[in-house]
């Protein structure tokens, strides 16, 4: 059944968005949550960065000690 607009009931076919950009199963959950939540995708995409970046300064503390 299909009222279209607002209502309707038929979905399209899911594709991802994120396609072009590799992310791991964590980054992944968050941009679901970020979504539902209804977080805009540049803020979820500058929090992924942000974490990208303390991971990365977390190893290179790992390595010197």
């Amino acid at each position: 059944m299909e009222t279209g607009g607002i209502m309707s009931f038929t979905r399209p076919p899911r594709r991802s968005r994120y396609a072009k950009v590799h992310l791991s199963p964590k980054e992944s959950a968050i941009l679901r949550v970020a979504d539902a939540y209804g977080f805009s995708e540049i803020g979820a995409a500058k929090l992924i960065l942000r974490l990208r970046e303390r991971q990365k300064i977390a190893e290179a503390k790992m390595k010197n000690q």
